[in-house]
């Protein structure tokens, strides 16, 4: 009697506002889970599967009631670097062995521990990672097909290379949607009605027209195959275990820490309250699925659960519904996608990089002290111009030098 009343209270009270909230998320998800994927190195279906699979499970199983799992531009940095280092089949078992560290994270409860982690490190990690992301996509905004690389330095070269081969009406429509990201929402101030319609839509249905229609001549994202895998087991190579064991962490700190950070982002919106060690199971259990069905890895994302909240969700199902919504995208309009022009994604990309780069943080940081200043930017370089494994590495050894310092001062103050 007490689960039909709190089905027939659900339907009443909260369905209709779920599905509204659902259905937009999952208008935003669609253009950034096939740009991430791109980004990533790996193909564009792979971080749809890991939108709808995260989607469902993170949303089923998490401690945040209004976060929404799926994949995000701090993953694509160490996704891309771990496909070039091992291939697809490395990055599976990277991603199965990261899920399976934030489960023991969540077991061990140390959820409040990102609270402990320095601002400066943070900012200099996301910082670092919205220039990658940046950089890395001006081959497709410049309409070139080159294969992603690594390094920043190698793609540079890279478009250094292929200068002569610049198509102009990419660099239009990566611009355009850039454009249109940016003032759509103060069209909308104005004409209310059009409030409800992402910017990222118009621009990606726009430029699909224009694409199909006036036979242009970029690199598209080409054919995605309609439905979801079959589940497969994935290679258990005892050797590559032991290889991709650093990756494996990289991905499991940085998706516990966005993931926990979206989970405070989300409290703050909505008064409400999330259950830290709860959401880091939640994120581990995705993440342990998602290479069986041949996925990304995922965490938490900040922008897509903002607009979840945004658009009234009331429960944890509007994520849910959000992963249900693309699964039938992907199973009856997948075809669509053959049409859109890479450019479009470059443009979503680099609004999403540059929003990453929190200028303000920086300017906070610079304020703080000598030490902040010089551990955010030893951090900042080292995300930019190293491996990303050794970044995080390095930064887990800045931040207790600079809780070495601050225990010194407090000691020297008594």
């Amino acid at each position: 009697m007490v689960f039909m009343k709190n089905i027939q209270k659900y339907l009443k009270e909260a369905l209709i506002f779920d599905i509204k909230a659902g259905f937009i998320t999952a208008i935003v998800a669609l253009p950034l889970a096939i740009a991430f994927a791109i980004a990533s190195g790996v193909p564009p279906i792979m971080g749809l599967y890991t939108a709808i699979i995260a989607g469902i499970l993170g949303s089923s199983f998490g401690g945040s009631k209004f976060s929404i799992t799926g994949p995000t531009g701090a993953m694509t940095v160490i996704i891309l670097a771990t496909v070039n280092k091992f291939g697809i089949e490395g990055l599976l078992m990277a991603g199965l062995l990261a899920g399976v560290f934030q489960i023991i994270f969540g077991l061990l409860k140390a959820g409040r521990l990102v609270r402990y982690i320095p601002l400066p490190i943070i900012s200099g990690f996301t910082a670092g990672i919205g220039v990658i992301i940046l950089i890395g996509q001006i081959p497709n905004f410049l309409g070139l097909t080159l294969p992603p690389k690594e390094y920043v330095w190698e793609t540079i070269m890279q478009v250094i290379a292929n200068l002569g081969s610049i198509k102009w009406a990419a660099v239009d429509i990566a611009i355009c949607t850039i454009l249109i990201i940016v003032l759509f929402p103060k069209i909308t101030d104005k004409i209310k009605i059009l409030k409800p319609v992402p910017p990222t839509i118009v621009a990606l249905i726009l430029f699909m027209i224009a694409t199909f229609v006036l036979a242009i001549k970029i690199p598209v994202v080409g054919a995605i195959p309609a439905g979801l895998p079959m589940p497969q087991l994935i290679n258990f190579n005892l050797d590559l275990m032991r290889q991709v064991l650093p990756s494996a962490f990289t991905i499991a700190l940085l998706g516990s820490i966005e993931s926990l950070l979206c989970a405070v982002v989300c409290d703050a919106m909505t008064n409400t309250k999330h259950k830290s060690n709860k959401e880091l199971i939640g994120q581990g259990i995705s993440n342990v699925v998602l290479p069986f069905f041949g996925a990304i890895p995922s965490t938490a994302a900040i922008a897509r659960s903002a607009v979840n909240i945004r658009e009234g969700a009331r429960t944890k199902y509007a994520g849910v519904i959000h992963a249900l919504i693309l699964l039938i995208i992907v199973l009856f309009f997948a075809p669509l996608a053959e049409h859109i022009p890479r450019a479009f994604l470059a443009g979503v990309l680099i609004f999403v990089s540059i929003k990453i780069i929190d200028i303000r943080e920086f300017r906070t940081i610079l304020h703080i002290s000598m030490s902040d200043t010089a551990v955010l930017f030893i951090t900042f370089f080292l995300t930019i111009f190293t491996d990303l494994v050794f970044a995080v590495q390095a930064g887990m050894i800045l931040a207790i030098f600079l809780l070495f310092i601050k225990l010194t001062h407090m000691v020297e103050d008594k």
